[in-house]
């Protein structure tokens, strides 16, 4: 018999212990309902199960997302019923009208009511909104035009080549708008022969010139002589050459420009253009007149004995004045983005980015050349620095296109308008012929209309002006910036116009005879009055978004996320549902003919409205089957979960029991083996 060591209650207090945690686990299960609460439960199972909850969640989520995504579409199909029924009402009034019996006082009433109805389209088609967001205006459009329209509108140019009618075709609206289209194109289009709707272009002007401004400086006959015959002349005709697109409209129009000589040495600006307007009290633009003026500081040129310009004067002067003509250029194509305009109104908001204005300035006269280097001299980039070097010099905060510095607009922004170029021009080539197209093309774009932001969005990858600031810089800029560098090389200037980014000099020595920016070397400034029916602010988009109120930028279909999966969604399109797009925005019932073509236009509007009616009522009927799918998917993968992480009470009790029994007799054997060393008193005894 021993003491020391009480062998029988250290055994019974190891089974006591045992039972003690088995009774604590069954407890913990009993209460929660969970036969796993912690990863030691069920390590395998708690990895399993945890994934399955991730998806019956996501799954749920996106049940919900459907059933939004219903009352979405059940919102914009009750507001198209409504709009059908106008257009069934129009319809009956152009029917009435149409009748001879009316007298003209009876059609005016009746086009009166049509006049309200067509307004109440264009109403619903601007105000119905779900969670806020409009739904019939387009912005949930596809981008290639309404399917539904079949009204189709072609632009035919050509001349008598003598061997026959030489034509082109570029479709005006339609999912090929903007493009060159072949005949046979036209035909499957229309399903019959076209009706090709002839539009004439009025490609010149002559604009009625007043001098304006106080007289130039005397003297320096020589120099203006140069500037009036050979560098402005030259430097507009580079530009037409390089840029014929955006700007050969203009080559043969009469618009003056007056020539202003200073003499400060405290700037360091050699020459500038400046480009004026008016404007009502209510910022209303006078659309037709636009002045302007040419700005050469005499301190920074150098001329010799005779009075002529040095070599180094005249290609810095050279230089100077692409780049300024460029501004012009762009002033009178681009108007509207360069001045800041906004449905006629002076809108500063409208104007594009400095580094844009700049940037294209620069990339026709070249952002690395010894008289205006902005990229070697500002940047600190060179045809040897790294893609590392160039990613962290453009995206620096000093530099960065956002950050409106001097370096952003001259230096970053010539690089990156380049890069537009490229990437517009598809990135078949970072020559400067590509890169010129590519530019030229842009800018087409936006003297057609549409703003930089929308160019942006649909010529690139990048989602707009906003993405393309934030990621210039990225692997792919920056490897474009280094070929062009590469080709510039230690001495080229990296220009357009020259069509060489080596060669430094951009303009021939000779005289050149335009009417287009005539310059006039005895006002500074020069009044130019345009013909009626040339609205200076007509064209020319902004920097955001531009076109019609109904014509939203469209963002290529509505998302609904179904799944719980990244990529599980349903793409919904919903066309622009205002009068303009169903082709009923200007109707008449004046006459016998004009009420048919009427009832003609309503019918077409009502197989659109019905057409997209029956679109969403498919688009319903997929997320219903939709919505029935992830609920039983949902049912059927938590049944799983909870044969994994759910506790079988019944089983469980007999444990809970079991360890409750065991416990209860280990604390009874333990308290009778404590006893048992009592004994030895007996022996002392």
């Amino acid at each position: 018999m021993i003491i020391s060591h009480n062998m029988p209650a250290m055994n019974g207090r190891l089974r006591l212990k045992t039972a003690e945690n088995d009774f604590a686990k069954s407890t913990k299960k009993l209460a929660s309902g969970y036969r796993i609460n912690c990863a030691a439960d069920d390590a395998a199972g708690l990895t399993i199960s945890e994934k399955m909850r991730s998806q019956i969640r996501g799954l749920n989520r996106a049940s919900g997302n459907a059933q939004d995504g219903i009352s979405l579409i059940q919102t914009a199909e009750g507001a198209l019923a409504e709009s059908q029924s106008i257009l069934q009402r129009i319809r009956e009034l152009a029917v009435q009208g149409a009748n001879d019996t009316n007298t003209d006082s009876d059609r005016a009433a009746i086009q009166k009511e049509i006049d309200q109805l067509i307004s109440q389209i264009d109403q619903i088609a601007d105000t119905t909104q779900f969670n806020t967001m409009n739904l019939l205006d387009g912005t949930w459009a596809s981008g290639e035009g309404n399917p539904f329209k079949k009204a189709l509108v072609y632009e035919v140019s050509g001349s008598d080549g003598g061997n026959g009618q030489l034509f082109s075709i570029e479709a005006l609206n339609g999912r090929k708008e903007g493009e060159a289209v072949s005949l046979q194109e036209v035909f499957e289009a229309e399903g019959k022969g076209p009706n090709i709707i002839y539009q004439v272009i009025e490609d010149e002007f002559a604009t009625t010139q007043t001098s304006a401004g106080s007289a130039t400086a005397s003297g320096n006959a020589s120099l203006k002589d140069t500037l009036k015959t050979e560098i402005v002349p030259q430097a507009v005709n580079a530009l037409i050459n390089t840029f014929g697109n955006t700007f050969g409209y203009l080559s043969s129009s009469s618009i003056g420009i007056g020539l202003k000589l200073s003499n400060d040495s405290s700037s360091s600006v050699l020459a500038s253009v400046g480009v004026g307007y008016s404007y009502y009290s209510d910022k209303t633009m006078v659309s037709d007149m636009l002045t302007y003026s040419l700005n050469v500081n005499l301190a920074h040129v150098k001329t010799d004995a005779s009075g002529n310009l040095t070599q180094d004067s005249r290609r810095a002067l050279e230089t100077t004045i692409v780049h300024e003509m460029m501004h012009a250029m762009m002033d009178e194509a681009l108007t509207s983005g360069m001045v800041g305009v906004s449905n006629g109104k002076l809108d500063p908001s409208n104007r594009f980015p400095g580094w844009f204005v700049e940037g294209m300035a620069q990339a026709a006269a070249g952002g690395c050349s010894n008289d205006n280097d902005w990229v070697n001299g500002a940047l600190k980039l060179n045809a040897s620095s790294s893609l590392t070097d160039i990613s962290n010099a453009v995206k620096n905060k000093g530099n960065a296109l956002s950050s409106g510095s001097v370096s952003s607009q001259y230096g970053t922004g010539y690089l990156a308008c380049m890069y537009l170029g490229y990437l517009v021009n598809g990135g078949t080539g970072t020559d400067a012929a590509s890169v010129a197209k590519g530019l030229d093309t842009l800018m087409n774009e936006i003297k057609g209309g549409k703003g930089l932001d929308e160019v942006v969005r649909e010529k690139t990858s990048y989602n707009g002006m906003a993405d393309f600031q934030k990621k210039f810089g990225d692997a792919e800029s920056a490897a474009f910036i280094h070929e062009l560098l590469v080709e510039t090389g230690n001495r080229g200037n990296g220009a357009l116009v020259t069509n060489n980014y080596q060669d430094n000099d951009l303009l021939p020595d000779a005289a050149f005879t335009t009417n287009l920016f005539q310059l006039n070397t005895s006002n500074t400034t020069i009044k130019n009055v345009y013909p009626a029916g040339v609205d200076v602010f007509a064209d020319g988009g902004s920097g955001g978004f531009s076109g019609p109120r109904s014509s939203p930028l469209p963002r290529g279909g509505l998302n609904l996320q179904v799944g719980g999966l990244e990529g599980q969604n349903i793409k919904v399109y919903i066309e622009r549902m205002d009068a303009a797009a169903l082709g009923v925005d200007s109707l008449s019932v004046a006459g016998f003919e004009e009420a048919g073509e009427t009832v003609s236009l309503v019918d077409d509007a009502i197989q659109m409205v019905s057409e997209q009616r029956s679109s969403l009522g498919a688009y319903q009927n997929r997320l219903e089957h939709t919505i029935t799918n992830l609920d039983n998917t949902s049912e059927n993968t938590q049944s799983a979960e909870s044969r994994i992480r759910d506790t079988d009470m019944a089983a469980e009790m007999l444990l809970y029991s079991k360890a409750n029994i065991l416990m209860q007799a280990g604390q009874s054997v333990l308290a009778q083996a404590n006893q048992q060393p009592n004994g030895v008193l007996q022996l002392l005894g």
